[in-house]
């Protein structure tokens, strides 16, 4: 909580209040206070559970009412969060659902008789310790939703806390440290008389209020017991005169602690400092009945008797989770478009829904068979020339064919599976000369084996996707024939030559204008460097661009990329990199050729910004500490700009970001 934070105003009805008031379930059952609330880790959510085992989910800081479903016929005692759903605790069973309210899993055993409390027992949040007013403890597997192992144990737990350690408060004011994985206590305290009404903790710290017997009645403790959890030590308490019945640590200040008395007095205190407090006092009629505060650290909710919400928090910046994923809402239904079918009306105007399964009308080549052809319509005249007798009719057989023959109408299919490879052009001369084929007449017979070939052939992959092999005459790869695949004017480039991996990039910077002219232009100039990559870069965009179509190959630019010094250590050569894949040999060399290619340009033209308007990306990189919220910015140019997705499991402490100029 800082010096900013206030009563959060939304709307509600058309007017703006700064709380919610929580709703009736039926005219039959009267209104009832939360008795537990929690924030989502990782949406816009709060989830509050009231005494009659239903569950409310409201939505970002106006509290809209998200969905609602019920857990158990008894009070939710306890609400955890998980990225499969949200997990319920009554005093008889555990129940698991998503955020959208339908059931996971509901779990109820006779060992389940006076749940209290519960917490994850395992770092991968996969298992969870469910505890109470009972003799046994109960280890549940969450993906499963079964009961893995019950513990004995001489204690009665009422809350539960996870950090390094199960930190478990007991009915008789103790709190207990427990090993994660044998559920042994490690170490106890007496924090309090009477017992605990709340505890927390976080980091190294664990902080507890409590009550004493005094005047023969209960009453709060007027101090705060801390823990040192590292060293399993006491810690000297903190003073709070009203008496504290609340508190929560922040959740991204270590030593910064928030205690609430029961009327609604906030104190906000540093633990290794308690002479600096900042104190906030709620608006409330009521006595408060519980608080919590988001996992951000940015908004606190606490709720009052009278069945009241609050939401503290800054104006300026106020969100539920550190990391939020979007929120899923239900889709809007669509209006059904009126269509105005005729007999001319085409079948595309019906439309298709999206859809992520194989349709069934997708059958596989497999399922697709030939059916027999209609039966031939006999002559009449044929037919009445027929001469009946005793045993039937017999006539004379009009067919060119024997008798109980038919004649196969069906096209012959190819065996061929593939395409067939072209001709040498030394032997197609030849042949065209032979047959007389015109040059007017070529691309149309080669137009029609080229389709003929695909129609016939029925495999998986189109043969226009196929890997093709190149076969050499004695004439060398000049005799091969590249316009049989291309008939385009793009000239393809050769694939065997040593490093040609790198084609698909050349190709691609050849086809940016502004490089493509930059690079003719440069290699125009007095450049008298063996080892310019532009120069060579230059000389290959000119050759592709008049070969019009007809095959290159980048040997001279690939050479000179093999001989520079820089190109083995960074992993660009094929011949000395086993183990990394194309795509990261890809990206290497993008990096490379782009600061190569500006380092050649400006030693012809130093002052010449040219080549930056081309490549470069003007930025400023800009730095922010999340725990200080401090930033400092610095300008800078990037050739190439790499997109960073950082993990979701644990925030980092540090982001760097790069804001570009327009």
């Amino acid at each position: 909580m800082e010096g900013d934070w206030e009563e959060a105003t939304f709307s509600s009805d058309d007017q703006k209040v700064g709380r919610l008031r929580l709703p009736l379930l039926s005219s039959q059952l009267p209104l009832t206070p939360a008795t537990t609330f929690s924030f989502d880790t990782s949406q816009e959510l709060l989830w509050v559970g009231n005494g009659f085992g239903r569950v409310f989910g409201y939505y970002g800081i106006e509290l809209q009412r998200y969905c609602s479903f019920r857990v158990g016929n008894g009070a939710v005692h306890q609400i955890l969060l998980h990225e499969k759903g949200v997990i319920a605790l009554t005093s008889t069973a555990i129940h698991v659902a998503l955020r959208r309210g339908p059931q996971i899993w509901h779990l109820a055993h006779e060992e389940m008789k006076e749940l209290r409390c519960m917490n994850y027992s395992s770092k991968d949040m996969t298992r969870i310790l469910v505890a109470g007013l009972q003799d046994k403890m109960v280890t549940i597997d969450i993906e499963k939703g079964i009961i893995e192992k019950q513990t004995h144990t001489d204690h009665h737990y009422i809350i539960m806390k996870r950090s390094k350690y199960i930190i478990a408060a007991t009915d008789t004011g103790c709190v207990n440290i427990l090993d994660p994985k044998t559920f042994s206590i490690l170490k106890t305290w007496k924090a309090h008389a009477s017992g605990i009404n709340d505890m927390d903790s976080q980091h190294d710290f664990i902080v507890t209020c409590g009550y004493s017997m005094r005047q023969h009645s209960m009453m709060l403790d007027p101090l705060v017991n801390c823990f040192d959890l590292k060293n399993m030590v006491a810690l000297p308490p903190l003073p709070f005169p009203p008496g504290a019945a609340y508190i929560r640590l922040h959740p991204r200040m270590s030593t910064t602690c928030i205690v609430v008395s029961q009327h609604g007095q906030v104190h906000i205190v540093d633990l290794m400092n308690v002479n600096t407090s900042n104190i906030k006092q709620v608006n409330t009629l009521s006595y408060i009945s519980m608080t919590e505060i988001s996992p951000s650290g940015e908004i606190m909710v606490l709720a009052d008797t009278d069945c009241n919400i609050y939401l503290w928090g800054s104006p300026s910046r106020a969100r539920f989770a550190e990391l939020n994923n979007p929120t899923e809402f239900p889709e809007a239904d669509e209006s059904t478009v009126k269509i105005d079918w005729k007999s001319d009306t085409p079948l595309n105007t019906v439309g298709m829904p999206f859809y992520r399964e194989t349709l069934l009308s997708a059958w596989p080549s497999l399922q697709i068979y030939e059916v027999g052809a209609p039966p031939p319509k006999h002559d009449l005249q044929h037919l009445n020339s027929f001469k009946l007798t005793e045993w039937g009719v017999y006539g004379r057989n009009s067919r060119d064919c024997l008798r109980n023959q038919v004649v196969r109408t069906r096209q012959v299919e190819k065996s061929n599976v593939a395409l067939l490879a072209p001709k040498f052009l030394s032997e197609k001369g030849k042949e065209e000369a032979k047959l007389g084929i015109t040059s007017e007449l070529k691309p149309i017979v080669m137009a029609d084996a080229v389709a003929t070939e695909l129609l016939n052939v029925q495999v998986d992959i189109p043969m226009t996707y196929r890997v093709l092999d190149i076969k050499y005459s004695k004439y060398g790869v000049a005799d091969f024939d590249f316009g049989y695949y291309n008939n385009t004017n793009f000239a393809g480039l050769e694939t065997h030559v040593p490093n040609s991996y790198a084609n698909s990039l050349l190709q691609l910077l050849k086809h940016i204008p502004l490089l493509r002219n930059l690079a003719l232009h440069h290699t125009a100039t007095s450049c008298v460097n063996d080892g310019c990559l532009l120069c060579e870069m230059g000389f290959l965009f000119d050759m592709l661009e008049k070969a019009n179509g007809i095959a290159c190959h980048a040997t001279n630019l690939l050479k000179t990329l093999s001989h520079h010094p820089q190109a083995g250590p960074l992993g660009l050569l094929e011949e000395e990199v086993s183990s990394s894949s194309i795509s990261t040999m890809l990206q290497g060399l993008t990096r490379f050729l782009l600061d190569k290619i500006a380092q050649d340009w400006r030693s012809i033209s130093p002052q010449s910004a040219s080549i930056d308007q081309v490549l470069a990306t003007t930025a400023t990189t800009s730095i922010r500490c999340l725990n200080c919220r401090s930033e400092h910015t610095r300008p800078g140019t990037t050739f190439v700009t790499e997109s960073l997705y950082p993990p979701t499991v644990q925030p980092i402490s540090i982001t760097s970001h790069q804001k570009i100029n327009t």
